[in-house]
């Protein structure tokens, strides 16, 4: 009877602690991205979709979402080329528990000159949109992966569900390549070194935005501003009259006008001399 008592005993035991793991497992991978390293690929007629992802593939249009054996990890990754004149995009939506506050991953950048590429992410609850993030991969080709990471955190609201979206270049040919997608609760996307170089005030606003930079800008500086949606709403070639830009010596202002932003949480991406700097901006 005792070793029967033991035995039982046991089992519970046994079977409490896969529980707990399956329950520890479970929560670890509550706000994991669905097959954010890209192994997982299914076939559809002629060609692969990444699994757990929707893309602009069909049977009857050349591929624009493919598996990428040059991965950053791993055995694949996804790129999206242009082909033929069709935009590549690709999509996925899932649950979260918490309030990411940086998208990160790696980025293998083969779009054209003159061209450019989005990704955007952005948080829901109970299906209304509640922040975002936009980030630009400007024409460049680089034949290494390097890491990127997109700001979510201006808004600490709960969260309980994610999309990302990625559009590919438009010019024919121009390709990029992604791998290890991750939400993280760690906030910024640049270095202690580059957040000195950009300093926002005031912040938020009711009036004019002014953004300091501690360098000057390059004659073919992109500076582009996205709303929650992750809609270009304002850049210096888009709207002059009310994004100016001056140059000192040694830095760079640029001022941005009441009448430029509607109240609401936006984007700030800045590419100069190679480098891109991104943060978050409020309009009140």
């Amino acid at each position: 009877m005792l070793n029967k008592f033991n035995a039982m005993k046991n089992l519970i035991f046994i079977l409490s602690l896969t529980l707990c793991q399956s329950n520890a497992l479970f929560a670890n991978n509550i706000d994991s991205i669905p097959n954010s390293g890209f192994e997982r690929w299914y076939s559809l007629s002629w060609y692969y979709n990444p699994a757990g992802w929707q893309t602009n593939n069909t049977s009857i249009m050349p591929t624009t979402v493919e598996p990428d054996s040059d991965s950053y990890s791993g055995n694949l990754a996804m790129r999206l080329i242009n082909s033929g004149g069709l935009v590549p995009e690709a999509s996925v939506g899932f649950h979260v528990q918490q309030h990411p506050l940086t998208l990160s991953g790696f980025v293998r950048n083969q779009i054209l000159t003159n061209d450019s590429a989005h990704l955007s992410v952005k948080l829901y609850l109970h299906h209304q949109l509640i922040d975002s993030g936009t980030f630009a991969f400007y024409g460049g080709i680089n034949p290494f992966y390097h890491s990127f990471a997109i700001p979510i955190s201006q808004n600490f609201t709960s969260a309980d569900s994610c999309e990302i979206r990625i559009f590919g270049g438009q010019q024919s040919s121009s390709s990029i390549s992604f791998d290890e997608l991750a939400l993280t609760r760690s906030s910024g996307t640049n270095s202690k070194a580059d957040e000195n170089k950009l300093k926002v005030y005031p912040n938020p606003s009711s009036s004019f935005i002014r953004v300091d930079f501690s360098e000057t800008f390059s004659e073919d500086a992109a500076i582009e501003i996205y709303d929650i949606n992750g809609k270009l709403v304002a850049g210096k070639n888009l709207l002059n009259n009310i994004i100016a830009v001056y140059n000192q010596k040694s830095s760079a202002t640029l001022m941005i006008e009441q009448q430029a932003l509607a109240p609401g949480i936006y984007t700030l991406n800045i590419k100069t001399s190679g480098r891109s700097y991104t943060t978050k901006i409020v309009r009140n």
